[in-house]
Protein backbone atom coordinates (compact mmCIF):
# COMPACT_ATOMS: atom_id res chain seq x y z
CA UNK A 1 0.00 0.00 0.00
CA UNK A 2 1.40 3.03 -1.20
CA UNK A 3 1.98 6.11 2.42
CA UNK A 4 2.41 9.85 1.35
CA UNK A 5 5.04 10.71 3.29
CA UNK A 6 6.24 14.25 4.11
CA UNK A 7 9.80 15.36 4.82
CA UNK A 8 10.41 11.41 6.34
CA UNK A 9 7.00 10.81 8.06
CA UNK A 10 3.64 9.52 7.02
CA UNK A 11 1.00 11.55 6.42
CA UNK A 12 -0.83 10.39 9.74
CA UNK A 13 2.65 11.28 11.47
CA UNK A 14 2.85 14.64 9.93
CA UNK A 15 -0.70 15.64 10.45
CA UNK A 16 -0.32 14.71 14.06
CA UNK A 17 2.80 16.68 14.31
CA UNK A 18 1.31 19.73 13.03
CA UNK A 19 -1.57 19.51 15.49
CA UNK A 20 1.34 19.12 18.60
CA UNK A 21 2.67 22.28 17.15
CA UNK A 22 -0.13 24.34 16.98
CA UNK A 23 -1.64 23.30 20.41
CA UNK A 24 1.84 24.07 21.51
CA UNK A 25 2.13 27.49 19.90
CA UNK A 26 -1.63 28.13 21.83
CA UNK A 27 -0.60 26.86 25.17
CA UNK A 28 2.14 29.37 25.11
CA UNK A 29 0.58 32.37 24.01
CA UNK A 30 -2.14 31.66 26.61
CA UNK A 31 0.59 31.55 29.31
CA UNK A 32 1.96 34.89 28.11
CA UNK A 33 -1.48 36.53 28.15
CA UNK A 34 -2.28 35.40 31.44
CA UNK A 35 0.83 36.70 33.05
CA UNK A 36 0.47 39.61 31.03
CA UNK A 37 -2.85 40.26 32.78
CA UNK A 38 -1.79 39.47 35.93
CA UNK A 39 0.86 42.14 35.72
CA UNK A 40 -1.53 44.63 34.59
CA UNK A 41 -3.49 43.84 37.15
CA UNK A 42 -1.27 43.72 40.15
CA UNK A 43 0.58 47.15 40.55
CA UNK A 44 4.95 46.59 40.22
CA UNK A 45 6.84 47.31 43.18
CA UNK A 46 8.78 50.17 43.19
CA UNK A 47 10.70 49.71 45.90
CA UNK A 48 10.39 51.63 49.91
CA UNK A 49 9.49 55.25 49.35
CA UNK A 50 12.46 57.26 48.69
CA UNK A 51 14.11 59.67 51.99
CA UNK A 52 13.42 63.02 51.93
CA UNK A 53 15.50 65.28 49.28
CA UNK A 54 16.64 67.67 51.81
CA UNK A 55 17.80 69.93 49.32
CA UNK A 56 14.38 70.63 48.06
CA UNK A 57 13.36 71.30 51.64
CA UNK A 58 16.00 74.44 52.37
CA UNK A 59 14.90 76.79 52.76
CA UNK A 60 11.64 76.57 54.71
CA UNK A 61 9.34 78.63 55.85
CA UNK A 62 7.31 75.99 58.22
CA UNK A 63 9.55 76.16 60.99
CA UNK A 64 9.14 79.09 62.76
CA UNK A 65 10.19 76.99 66.11
CA UNK A 66 13.74 76.38 65.47
CA UNK A 67 15.72 79.86 66.40
CA UNK A 68 18.81 81.40 67.24
CA UNK A 69 19.69 82.44 70.87
CA UNK A 70 22.46 84.82 71.77
CA UNK A 71 23.09 85.29 75.66
CA UNK A 72 26.18 88.16 76.16
CA UNK A 73 27.41 87.33 73.17
CA UNK A 74 27.35 83.51 72.95
CA UNK A 75 25.08 82.58 70.17
CA UNK A 76 23.99 78.99 68.75
CA UNK A 77 21.00 77.42 67.23
CA UNK A 78 17.86 76.25 69.69
CA UNK A 79 14.01 75.23 69.19
CA UNK A 80 10.68 76.44 70.93
CA UNK A 81 9.90 72.86 73.46
CA UNK A 82 7.13 75.04 74.70
CA UNK A 83 5.36 78.14 73.69
CA UNK A 84 7.16 79.89 76.46
CA UNK A 85 10.17 77.76 76.30
CA UNK A 86 13.91 77.60 74.32
CA UNK A 87 16.13 74.67 74.37
CA UNK A 88 19.71 75.20 73.79
CA UNK A 89 23.23 74.22 74.71
CA UNK A 90 24.90 74.92 77.65
CA UNK A 91 27.52 76.41 76.11
CA UNK A 92 25.18 79.45 74.56
CA UNK A 93 23.20 80.01 78.16
CA UNK A 94 25.82 79.27 81.38
CA UNK A 95 24.22 81.13 83.78
CA UNK A 96 20.88 81.14 85.63
CA UNK A 97 19.45 84.29 84.95
CA UNK A 98 21.28 86.00 81.92
CA UNK A 99 19.29 87.94 79.43
CA UNK A 100 18.94 85.82 76.22
CA UNK A 101 17.38 87.42 72.79
CA UNK A 102 15.96 84.93 70.65
CA UNK A 103 15.27 85.44 66.66
CA UNK A 104 12.88 83.73 64.13
CA UNK A 105 12.29 82.97 60.77
CA UNK A 106 9.41 84.95 60.52
CA UNK A 107 12.01 88.69 61.63
CA UNK A 108 10.86 88.15 65.58
CA UNK A 109 13.08 89.22 68.38
CA UNK A 110 12.13 87.97 71.76
CA UNK A 111 13.74 88.75 74.88
CA UNK A 112 14.05 85.80 77.47
CA UNK A 113 15.85 84.79 80.31
CA UNK A 114 17.92 81.67 81.57
CA UNK A 115 16.19 79.42 83.66
CA UNK A 116 17.80 76.33 83.92
CA UNK A 117 21.48 75.17 82.14
CA UNK A 118 23.64 72.18 83.09
CA UNK A 119 26.50 74.78 82.24
CA UNK A 120 28.21 73.82 86.10
CA UNK A 121 28.26 69.64 84.87
CA UNK A 122 29.23 70.24 81.48
CA UNK A 123 32.03 72.05 82.64
CA UNK A 124 33.44 69.83 84.94
CA UNK A 125 32.77 66.83 82.85
CA UNK A 126 34.14 68.56 79.71
CA UNK A 127 35.99 65.98 77.70
CA UNK A 128 34.75 62.63 79.28
CA UNK A 129 32.24 60.65 77.42
CA UNK A 130 28.63 61.77 79.69
CA UNK A 131 29.56 65.77 79.32
CA UNK A 132 27.05 65.95 76.50
CA UNK A 133 24.13 65.37 78.68
CA UNK A 134 24.20 67.97 80.59
CA UNK A 135 25.22 70.21 78.09
CA UNK A 136 22.03 72.00 77.97
CA UNK A 137 20.05 75.07 78.51
CA UNK A 138 16.20 76.48 78.62
CA UNK A 139 15.40 80.15 78.17
CA UNK A 140 12.00 81.50 79.37
CA UNK A 141 10.66 83.85 76.95
CA UNK A 142 8.91 86.94 78.33
CA UNK A 143 6.38 87.23 75.30
CA UNK A 144 4.83 84.48 73.77
CA UNK A 145 3.84 84.63 70.05
CA UNK A 146 2.19 81.34 69.63
CA UNK A 147 4.81 79.51 67.91
CA UNK A 148 3.86 75.87 68.38
CA UNK A 149 6.79 73.85 69.77
CA UNK A 150 8.35 71.03 67.99
CA UNK A 151 6.87 67.40 68.28
CA UNK A 152 9.71 65.27 70.19
CA UNK A 153 10.25 61.72 70.48
CA UNK A 154 13.05 59.02 72.30
CA UNK A 155 16.38 58.41 71.56
CA UNK A 156 15.31 54.83 71.74
CA UNK A 157 13.69 55.23 68.23
CA UNK A 158 17.08 55.95 66.45
CA UNK A 159 18.63 53.19 65.10
CA UNK A 160 22.72 52.42 63.26
CA UNK A 161 22.51 54.34 59.95
CA UNK A 162 19.54 56.04 60.66
CA UNK A 163 18.76 59.58 58.49
CA UNK A 164 18.66 62.33 60.64
CA UNK A 165 18.50 66.28 59.98
CA UNK A 166 19.40 69.46 61.93
CA UNK A 167 17.83 72.29 61.72
CA UNK A 168 19.28 75.89 61.85
CA UNK A 169 18.48 79.62 61.23
CA UNK A 170 20.62 81.50 59.06
CA UNK A 171 19.88 84.43 57.39
CA UNK A 172 16.49 84.39 58.51
CA UNK A 173 15.61 80.93 56.91
CA UNK A 174 15.23 77.44 58.27
CA UNK A 175 18.03 75.27 56.71
CA UNK A 176 18.37 71.15 57.26
CA UNK A 177 21.60 69.87 57.05
CA UNK A 178 21.74 66.09 56.76
CA UNK A 179 23.64 63.01 58.93
CA UNK A 180 23.75 59.69 59.48
CA UNK A 181 23.42 58.35 62.77
CA UNK A 182 26.70 56.99 62.91
CA UNK A 183 26.62 54.66 66.16
CA UNK A 184 24.56 55.13 69.60
CA UNK A 185 26.66 55.80 73.05
CA UNK A 186 24.01 55.37 75.55
CA UNK A 187 22.38 58.74 75.86
CA UNK A 188 24.20 59.72 72.46
CA UNK A 189 23.94 59.81 69.17
CA UNK A 190 26.98 59.69 67.46
CA UNK A 191 26.79 61.59 64.21
CA UNK A 192 28.36 60.85 60.92
CA UNK A 193 30.18 64.09 60.82
CA UNK A 194 31.03 67.18 62.74
CA UNK A 195 28.36 69.29 62.88
CA UNK A 196 29.33 73.54 62.42
CA UNK A 197 29.28 75.73 65.38
CA UNK A 198 26.09 77.42 64.40
CA UNK A 199 24.43 74.05 65.01
CA UNK A 200 24.79 73.95 68.40
CA UNK A 201 21.79 73.81 70.58
CA UNK A 202 19.66 72.44 67.34
CA UNK A 203 17.21 69.73 67.08
CA UNK A 204 18.08 66.99 65.39
CA UNK A 205 15.28 65.21 63.23
CA UNK A 206 14.85 61.80 62.55
CA UNK A 207 13.66 61.30 59.30
CA UNK A 208 11.16 58.48 57.95
CA UNK A 209 10.33 57.21 54.46
CA UNK A 210 8.15 59.28 53.00
CA UNK A 211 7.82 61.99 55.27
CA UNK A 212 8.00 65.79 55.36
CA UNK A 213 10.53 67.09 57.74
CA UNK A 214 8.15 69.69 59.39
CA UNK A 215 6.28 66.79 60.38
CA UNK A 216 9.85 64.79 62.05
CA UNK A 217 10.32 64.02 65.74
CA UNK A 218 12.79 65.68 67.07
CA UNK A 219 15.11 62.74 68.63
CA UNK A 220 18.32 64.91 69.79
CA UNK A 221 20.00 68.03 70.16
CA UNK A 222 23.46 68.69 69.02
CA UNK A 223 25.70 69.14 71.50
CA UNK A 224 28.71 71.21 71.65
CA UNK A 225 32.28 70.00 69.40
CA UNK A 226 33.92 69.43 73.06
CA UNK A 227 31.72 66.49 73.47
CA UNK A 228 32.46 65.08 70.55
CA UNK A 229 33.52 61.45 70.48
CA UNK A 230 36.48 61.71 68.09
CA UNK A 231 34.78 60.38 65.20
CA UNK A 232 32.11 62.16 64.43
CA UNK A 233 30.14 65.00 66.56
CA UNK A 234 27.39 64.26 69.21
CA UNK A 235 24.27 64.74 69.71
CA UNK A 236 22.38 64.04 73.17
CA UNK A 237 19.04 62.49 73.55
CA UNK A 238 15.67 64.79 73.83
CA UNK A 239 14.88 62.47 76.44
CA UNK A 240 17.96 62.85 78.47
CA UNK A 241 17.29 66.16 78.16
CA UNK A 242 14.01 66.59 79.48
CA UNK A 243 15.02 64.49 82.60
CA UNK A 244 17.74 66.77 83.40
CA UNK A 245 15.64 69.72 82.94
CA UNK A 246 12.55 68.52 85.04
CA UNK A 247 15.53 67.58 87.79
CA UNK A 248 15.96 71.10 87.87
CA UNK A 249 12.20 72.17 87.95
CA UNK A 250 11.52 72.84 84.48
CA UNK A 251 9.18 70.46 82.70
CA UNK A 252 8.29 70.41 78.97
Amino acid sequence: MYVKTYRGFSEVEHVAKKAKSRWLFILVTGIVLLVAGVLAAVPLFTGLPALPDLQGFAPRSDMPGVVVVDVSGRSGSGFFVATDLVLTSAYVAQTVGESATIRNSEGSELTGQVVATGFAEWSAAAGSSGAAEDDYAVVKVASQLQIAPLMYGTVASVSPKASLAVASLESDQVVLQQFTARRLDGSLIILDELPDYQLIGGPVLQLERGEDASSALVVGMVASPENNSGDGGAAVGIDVVREKCRAKGVSF
